[in-house]
């Protein structure tokens, strides 16, 4: 099912004042993707499909300007974090949680190859990085998946490689 914008996706631009954001500072690495906003109906699917324990730790990977995280954990409760590479976006985000007053919610301004992923337990993308970049990512989770079970959901053009990680067993056959 193809998800795109609707009004949903316009409550939550009101929601975390997304019309402020701050153009980029940096210029992004040949196989890093643009900042574009994920759905909210994807969201609402993605957290419609999988079970959230209170213990679960979300992470969004190139989370942009937050939306995710911080919808993530309204939505659920859990402790989500979002690792961003753009230092003007994660301060934005960062902005945006203490505003709302998310205690829960954080944000790591880190190249995705090299962050912490010591507490993950569910692991989103909506395609951040592409090629080499994408499967160093990959590599790291799973390493992380050979300490732990992790979930692993993505949206957009990444998921067909995400597919095919012979580390991966898919939930479902959609």
């Amino acid at each position: 099912i193809y998800m795109s914008y609707d009004g949903l996706d316009a409550l939550v631009d009101g929601l975390f004042d997304l019309k402020q954001a701050p153009a980029p500072q940096l210029t992004p690495a040949i196989d890093m993707v643009h900042c574009e906003e994920t759905p909210a109906r994807v969201l609402l699917d993605l957290v419609d499909q999988i079970p959230f324990a209170p213990t679960d730790v979300f992470y969004d990977l190139g989370s942009g300007l937050g939306q995710v995280v911080m919808l993530v954990h309204l939505l659920t409760g859990v402790r989500a974090k979002g690792v961003e590479i753009e230092p003007a976006f994660t301060a934005f985000a960062q902005q945006q949680t203490q505003a709302l007053g998310l205690s829960d919610v954080t944000f790591v301004n880190a190249d995705a190859r090299m962050a912490d992923y010591g507490d993950g337990t569910i692991f989103f993308m909506f395609t951040p990085f592409r090629g080499q970049l994408l499967q160093a990512v990959l590599d790291r989770l799973q390493q992380e998946a050979q300490r732990r079970t992790i979930r692993l959901c993505t949206f957009g053009s990444c998921s067909p490689r995400v597919a095919v990680q012979p580390w991966l067993r898919p939930l479902t056959a959609d």
